[in-house]
């Protein structure tokens, strides 16, 4: 017999159905030989491996990727070849050896077909193989409904290119519309031998058509070993959102469990939410929920989390404390209270001239991010929350900003800061050639949560106006520059006389002028590529009688909203003001003198710069924030100020900035950073130390000298470690240190972290030589194609190695 006489064009229409009903659009990639498609690294090309994963041997490639797929598959023609041939009474049709069916992009593979034309059905025995453009499904026997447009496999298996997705089942079947439906089956990303990860369960159901899967009684196992049921699920099998429940988080902290369970739902497009219910051990069960919303002028985010009835149980440290002679009440405050946490962010007026922004925080109570944090979601600030709404619109050279602004204090021995309801700034800025005018207007309203600070003391409360008006000029040849400026600054006020001593002035104005003259030249070597950069700045601000906002109260309070000295250094060299905040109008009369030096590689990058400068006092200042100014504003010159950046390659950089004090000829401060980031691995020093000075206006409590040391290794494209220790080498207690490792395999990744950090909690209720930690392990899992467990430990790693990309 010749080889294939069977040919046939033009089959009734119902057989071209076969094709229909096996259809998933998936996308493609080249021509691999494996049964399911499998192609090792080794035989890709360079392009393909660069879609391989570090810890994958290969992919799942699409042998009809690069086949034109029609509009309309189902009116392709179809074309069926068959060694042999067979007709029955018109009723039956028998295809013989290496039957093969294609129409457009489709292809149907089997030993034998045999199609019964009155029940409109076909059976496909002898290795039935079906394809689509993204998916291959295979099995010993298949039963085709033509009428139907269904397919059922008996002993199948099947890849969905594009998701890296595989499965097997007893009975898989192919719905009209596209789903696919595992009985007895199981599902992985795994590569082919591989069953680290196993999703088992009495039905799998899988819709490439909306990316997304389901099961009934689902077991996930990890390495043969079960470690997860439930008796329902959703889950994505592509990279869209789907609602359903994503993998749990799963911490261990002072012996207790702390399980979070998150349920994802897809509300629409641009609206989705995930509920977190978790049990926190030693607290009870609470709700964490996200609401995002995104509408093409604003985006908004918001999360709650409640907690009705705190149990807050004791630990082993915190009955010690007890022991020892601490109440409970001072340990657990809020104790079978209802407890609770808002975050709302908000960005709007995208592509118009007119903005707004919501950075909305509030808590229960002073100690929930310490005692509960959040599992869901990052609240990543246990000092203070913030609590300000923004609304603002752009002129073609003005912009109106209203807000209002409040801080939620969570310490105890903090005094709460001012409320700003509200703050206006009007500013406007005009550029004509070289010349520049800046307009400055602010008022702010100051009111207050207490009639009196925690040391008993009077607090001021009323409203600030403050005018800035500046006249500059810009000249920068290549051989340097020149910016002079001069400028007026008005003040005024109206106080609140609550508290006020009688005759104090309520309504104190004040107004002062300046001048600037900043100035700098390049000197450049022959070649270009060193550069010696001498500058001068000098400041001249006329003094304002400050006295009418001395001596206000009975207690000597001073009008204070929110001001505070900067913190001195390099880049203070430069400012126009020492005082961060609106309540000064600081004088002035000194020039700052620096030198700095670069040196450039031979493509003109800059990789060492070192810079030193000081500044010289011609007056002795006489404004300050209280009614005496400290000792060191009588000084003649500053400290030197010092700093050093090295780009040494593009991997490795390094800044230092030094405070040198030649008075006393004794280092004030130093600060260190090195960064080195190579093939994966981050490596991160940081040194911080500060000198305590009685003489200076802003007074630090201690010597401040701590070591930061942090890393991510690489052992191999599996392995990772990661590692931080953070010690305070002045106090001789490490203050917060974690060991953890990662393990990446091409179908799942693993984190597992060891973490012990200082509870500031307790540390203030503990005896001074005695340490108060909190220690915990906490774990992470993603099975890949399915999801991940939490985010927990990538934002701990954010916050703690710089460089860290989740």
């Amino acid at each position: 017999m010749p080889k294939r006489p069977a040919r046939h064009n033009g089959l009734p229409k119902a057989l071209s159905l076969l094709g229909a009903a096996i259809a998933m659009a998936y996308g493609p990639c080249s021509q691999a030989a494996d049964p399911l498609d499998w192609v090792p690294k080794e035989r890709l090309t360079p392009e393909q491996q660069k879609n391989v994963g570090p810890s994958c041997g290969g992919l799942y490639l699409d042998p009809l990727a690069k086949e034109p797929a029609p509009t309309d598959l189902d009116k392709a023609p179809i074309c069926v070849d068959a060694n042999g041939a067979h007709m029955s009474e018109g009723q039956t049709m028998r295809l013989n050896g290496d039957v093969v069916i294609s129409q457009g992009s489709r292809r149907l593979k089997a030993g034998q077909m045999l199609y019964d034309k009155q029940g409109d059905e076909a059976a496909l025995t002898g290795g039935v193989e079906i394809r689509q453009p993204g998916a291959v499904m295979r099995g010993q026997e298949a039963r085709v409904s033509m009428s139907k447009n269904q397919a059922t496999f008996t002993g199948g298996d099947f890849v969905l290119h594009q998701t890296h997705l595989r499965g097997a089942a007893q009975t898989i079947e192919q719905t009209a519309t596209g789903k696919v439906i595992l009985h007895q089956g199981s599902l992985t990303s795994c590569e082919p031998g591989s069953q680290t990860w196993l999703l088992e369960g009495e039905q799998l159901q899988i819709d490439p058509q909306s990316a997304q899967g389901s099961g009934r009684d689902i077991t996930v196992s990890i390495g043969g070993i079960p470690v997860f049921y439930t008796p329902y699920i959703i889950f994505p099998v592509g990279s869209e959102r789907q609602s359903g429940l994503l993998f749990p988080t799963i911490g261990l902290s002072n012996g207790k469990l702390d399980y979070a369970q998150p349920w994802y739902w897809n509300i629409a497009p641009n609206l989705d939410a995930t509920l977190t219910p978790r049990f926190a051990g030693g607290h009870g069960a609470l709700l964490e929920t996200e609401v995002r919303y995104l509408h093409r002028r604003a985006n908004n985010e918001l999360r709650l989390a409640y907690l009705p009835n705190d149990a807050a149980e004791l630990t082993e440290q915190e009955r010690a404390l007890i022991d020892q002679g601490t109440q409970e009440q001072d340990i657990h405050p809020f104790k079978d209270n209802e407890r609770w946490l808002v975050n709302w962010q908000q960005q709007g007026g995208f592509d118009l001239p007119w903005y707004s922004k919501v950075d909305y925080n509030q808590a229960s109570d002073i100690d929930y991010l310490r005692d509960l944090s959040t599992a869901s979601f990052a609240a990543n600030n246990d000092t203070y929350l913030n609590q300000s709404f923004t609304l603002g619109y752009n002129f073609a050279h003005w912009r109106l900003n209203l807000r209002a602004q409040s801080y939620q204090n969570l310490l105890r021995d903090l005094d709460d800061t001012y409320r700003q309801l509200p703050r206006i700034n009007f500013d406007g800025q005009y550029q004509l050639g070289d010349f520049g005018l800046l307009l400055q207007n602010e008022y702010v309203h100051f009111s207050h949560p207490n009639s009196h600070r925690l040391d008993g003391s009077s607090i001021i409360t009323g409203s600030r106006s403050r005018l800035d008006y500046q006249l500059n000029w810009q000249y920068e040849p290549a051989a340097g520059f020149i910016k002079p400026a001069i400028g007026a600054q008005v003040l005024a006020y109206q106080l609140d006389d609550t508290g006020l001593l009688p005759g104090v002035d309520t309504a104190p104005n004040l107004s002062s002028h300046y001048l600037s003259l900043d100035s700098g030249l390049v000197f450049e070597r022959e070649g270009g590529q060193q550069l010696l950069e001498p500058r001068l700045y000098y400041l001249y601000r006329a003094q304002a009688d400050h006295s009418a906002l001395y001596h206000l109260t009975a207690d000597d309070q001073a009008v204070n909203f929110d001001t505070t000295p900067l913190t001195f250094g390099y880049e203070q060299l430069f400012r126009d003001h020492r005082y961060a905040g609106g309540d000064r109008l600081d004088d002035a009369n000194h020039l700052a003198i620096s030198l700095t030096g670069r040196l450039l590689d031979d493509s003109f990058r800059e990789f060492l710069s070192a810079s030193v400068g000081q500044l010289v006092y011609f007056d002795r200042r006489q404004v300050f924030l209280g009614d005496t100014p400290a000792d060191s504003l009588a000084e003649t010159r500053s400290d030197f100020a010092g700093q050093i950046k090295a780009a040494v390659s593009d991997t490795l950089n390094a800044q230092t900035d030094v405070l040198y004090n030649p008075s006393n000829q004794r280092l004030m401060r130093l600060t260190t950073g090195l960064n080195l980031r190579q093939d994966g691995n981050l490596y991160n020093l940081g040194y911080r130390f500060v000198r305590q000075n009685e003489e200076a206006e802003s007074q630090v409590e201690q010597t401040i000298d701590q070591l930061d040391l942090s890393a991510l290794h690489s052992l191999n494209p599996q392995w990772t470690l990661m590692a931080r220790a953070f010690y305070d080498i002045n106090g001789h207690k490490p203050m917060d240190s974690f060991i953890g490792t990662q393990y990446d395999d091409c179908c799942y990744s693993l984190r597992v972290l060891a973490r012990r950090w200082v509870n500031s909690k307790l540390a203030g209720l503990a005896q001074a030589d005695q340490r108060q930690y909190d220690q915990g392990v906490f774990f992470e899992i993603e099975l890949k194609g399915l999801g991940s467990s939490g985010q927990r430990i990538s934002s701990l790693l954010k916050d703690s190695i710089i460089g860290f990309n989740p």
